[in-house]
């Protein structure tokens, strides 16, 4: 144990509640000291003016404790949170000949008066901050970064000073600037250009030298970006055109490059009104750079930034990103364009940490995405949501690529005549395995008999419907159904699916169609119902029937939501569990589910909830009630 590493001691520090714990970890051996020291003191978050008379005092005295100094965080000066450590963190010292340690968290009345007698007296408008600066620029030599909110232009001319004087020599990354300290922030950072490793880039309307220089701030960081030799990660708050390759030339001369995040903090109103020009220039390979992230909609009408991305960053662990690619399908490029956006989709699902927004033309994400499954199975859980608008738009929609999903959200409007997720089903149901389909059924739309879709929706019908399609679908998710009722005869069997959900289900006091499931879906192993009651509660009793009869399931989920005042885990119920070999009764008394007999169980009281569940068999049963959960 004395010879733990720091990197495993940290996360047990993390963990520690009480002072006490820290304190008894100290004495543990020399080891855990030294790393409680660093524990505390490489990351210093300060939230108070107390607490940075403190620090300073503290940094002052032991010029060991200053050399721990990393990364010093003055962000939540002006706030009123509790800092987290100062109930926490230790006064303990391991031995008398150690360095001085804790006189940062023994709080008192020490003023910097104290520490530097006339000269802080006689400036009283100097800032706290100031002098906080001035002693970590003279104490801590290790310090690589200096967290500030908004820094003032003193700020910029001591750490110019201290760069000049050799000090801080392994700062790392300066604070945002505001709009008045662009010029100073650009210095600054050139002095520091040996040690940076990030830096943000602004637009092109920050000038350099009002009325004298034409230059921009952007314009001095696109010619000396190549003296930033350590540079690997760059915030760009400009996009030239909104186009990514435009930006080529920028990344190759950043060798080291790592991550780009951009950030532009004015949108375009009107983002078609540049045309996209393929890059004339060869594209170089990009795979040392691993992260690539987007705040901002990055238009690809003419999928030029697609082939830009696949062929520059070829190695991405994480991408957040936002595309727009509103056009329709023109009969004369049809094909490349969804080649290419099927090559795109391909190349998303090898992303491990991934999280696109792509607001697409309908007609030509289905066929991309058609043309993507037919060649590649994928593994993805697909989900499509639906919306209603009393508008006439239903061109676009919005698919959002994650880690674990596809989610697809589609618009209902009134000239609707069929639900767009068939047009998916039928080409690329063949390869889907996990599916859920959200709010098929709208209350407004319902009601408003323009809105001819919804004429003849059955939800149980639409179910069926999807099992054909997917013949390898093992999970199915259906949220706020309509109508789960069979209209036809029951001839198909789905025997692949494991997991059904359905939530929000209508207050029904007997789901027919669960044996109807119970036939179609031989070999399902897990049900989750949730079901969802809107009135208040009477005196009468509610008997609700689950009646799967075929079906031996592994684990039964029944949800049970309430919207009135009743508090969830007082209510009165009991369950009947029949199954191939046996009958069992419990009932829910005192938070707690006991076994009962049928006498018991037949005494229905006035706001009683009654479950009868009648199955082949049931290994594990789950009962949820907010905040009320218990498994048996």
């Amino acid at each position: 144990m004395s010879h733990l590493p720091f990197e495993i001691l940290r996360p047990i520090f993390d963990d520690l509640k009480e002072k006490e714990d820290v304190l008894q970890c100290q004495r543990t051996c020399k080891q855990w000291y030294k790393a409680s020291v660093l524990y505390l003191y490489t990351t210093v978050i300060l939230q108070s003016e107390k607490q940075t008379q403190q620090y300073a005092r503290t940094i002052l005295k032991s010029p060991q404790l200053a050399s721990c100094l990393r990364v010093i965080d003055t962000e939540k000066l002006l706030t009123k949170v509790k800092y987290r450590g100062e109930n926490i963190l230790p006064t303990h010292v391991y031995s008398a000949n150690d360095e001085y340690f804790g006189d940062f968290y023994n709080w008192d009345d020490t003023r910097f008066s104290d520490m530097y007698g006339a000269e802080y007296r006689s400036s009283n408008k100097i800032n706290n901050k100031e002098y906080l600066l001035d002693t970590i620029i003279r104490q801590c030599p290790n310090v690589i970064r200096i967290k500030m909110k908004e820094p003032p232009t003193v700020f910029w001319q001591k750490l110019s000073e201290a760069a000049i004087q050799e000090q801080l020599l392994h700062l790392s990354k300066l604070p945002a600037p505001t709009d008045c300290n662009m010029e100073f922030y650009i210095k600054t950072a050139l002095y520091f250009k040996n040690s940076l490793q990030s830096l943000y880039i602004y637009e092109e309307g920050f000038y350099l030298n009002a009325g004298v220089s034409k230059e921009t701030v952007f314009m001095v960081l696109r010619r000396r970006i190549s003296e930033f030799i350590r540079l690997k990660r760059i915030d760009i708050f400009f996009l030239p055109y909104r186009r990514l390759n435009n930006l080529d030339g920028l990344i190759e001369d950043c060798p080291h490059l790592e991550k780009i995040n951009i950030r532009m903090r004015f949108e375009d109103i009107n983002i078609n009104r540049f045309d996209e020009v393929e890059p004339t220039t060869l594209i170089n390979a990009r795979p040392d750079i691993r992260v690539f992230k987007s705040e901002n909609t990055i238009t690809a009408t003419n999928m030029n930034q697609l082939k830009y991305m696949m062929q520059k960053f070829t190695n991405l662990q994480r991408l957040v990103i936002i595309l727009a690619l509103y056009e329709a399908i023109d009969h004369h490029d049809s094909v490349t364009k969804l080649s290419v956006l099927a090559q795109f989709f391909g190349y998303l699902m090898l992303i491990p940490v991934c999280k696109v927004k792509m607001i697409i033309n309908r007609a030509m994400f289905i066929e991309a995405w058609n043309e993507f499954t037919s060649k590649t199975d994928q593994s993805k859980e697909l989900i499509m949501k639906y919306a209603t608008t009393f508008g006439d738009n239903d061109e676009l929609t919005v698919v959002e690529i994650e880690q674990d999903f596809i989610k697809v959200s589609y618009i209902v409007t009134k000239r609707c005549n069929v639900f767009p997720h068939v047009g998916v089903l039928l080409h690329s149901g063949q390869t889907i395995r996990s599916l859920t389909i959200e709010d098929i059924w709208s209350k407004n739309a319902y009601r408003n008999s323009e809105y001819t879709l919804y004429d003849a929706l059955n939800c149980f019908d639409l179910l069926l419907d999807i099992f054909q399609l997917c013949p390898l679908l093992q999970k199915i998710t259906l949220r706020s159904p309509k109508d789960m009722v069979l209209s036809g005869e029951l001839v198909y069997q789905h025997t692949e699916l494991k997991s059904l959900h359905i939530t929000q289900l209508e207050p029904n006091y007997h789901y027919k169609f669960l044996r109807h499931v119970s036939f179609c879906l031989p070999k399902l192993k897990k049900l989750h119902l949730q079901y969802n009651n809107n009135d208040r509660v009477d005196n009468r009793p509610t008997v609700i029937i689950v009646d799967i009869p075929n079906t031996s399931l592994d684990v039964f989920i029944w949800e049970y939501c309430f919207f009135y005042y009743k508090p969830m885990d007082t209510l009165p119920f009991s369950i009947k569990l029949k199954t191939k070999e046996d009958t069992k009764f419990y009932v829910f008394s005192n938070k707690r589910i006991v076994i009962s007999d049928e006498k018991e169980y037949e005494d229905l009281l006035p706001n009683h909830l009654r479950i009868e569940i009648i199955c082949e068999g049931l290994k594990e049963f789950r009962l949820v009630m907010p905040p009320f959960s218990h498994m048996f």
